[in-house]
């Protein structure tokens, strides 16, 4: 006897056993059920935008509600740190002796990083021994699978129909 994990789907309350349904019917649900969760995000951001006017109308970062909820607004500003400029006036601090080289290090970080369609488009120019070398450069990882699910048009669904009668 196997065991049957049951699924509640939240817009609509019903009580599914994924296993029993068949394919149309389970695209069908993850299409539903992709809706919905866009539609919830909406909802959220809608909320979450009105809880921020009224912070913002107060000039409160951190609030506290009669219920106890702690509400705290982060303004979305941020540092855009320039590093030619920072380097630069960094060696300049340095050079007058304000600070100490190797004080700070790690402030700027040169990091290298792979355009993966330049490279895939250089593996696929080569051949032989010259591509070998360029395959060795990276590996496989390995990340979750996923699915991409197109609802039929409406072509299709009228033709289905017609089957059907």
């Amino acid at each position: 006897m196997s065991s049957t994990e049951l699924l509640l789907v939240p817009n609509t309350g019903e009580l599914l056993d994924l296993q029993a349904l068949a394919r149309d019917e389970l695209a069908t649900l993850a299409l539903s059920l992709r809706d919905y969760e866009r539609d919830m995000a909406r909802a959220r951001r809608r909320v979450e935008n009105e809880l921020i006017s009224r912070m913002h109308q107060h000039e409160h970062r951190v609030e506290q509600t009669p219920s106890g909820f702690t509400l705290e607004l982060y303004t979305g500003h941020s540092r855009a740190w320039d590093a030619d400029d920072l380097e630069e006036a960094v060696r300049d601090l340095v050079d007058q002796g304000v600070i100490h080289a190797g004080q700070y290090r790690g402030l700027i970080r040169h990091e290298r990083k792979v355009d993966g369609r330049i490279a895939q488009r250089l593996l696929n120019a080569l051949t032989g021994t010259a591509r070998a070398t360029i395959e060795a450069c990276f590996t496989w990882k390995t990340g979750e699978p996923s699915i991409k699910i197109k609802p039929p048009s409406p072509l299709a669904i009228d033709a289905t129909a017609e089957d059907d009668a």
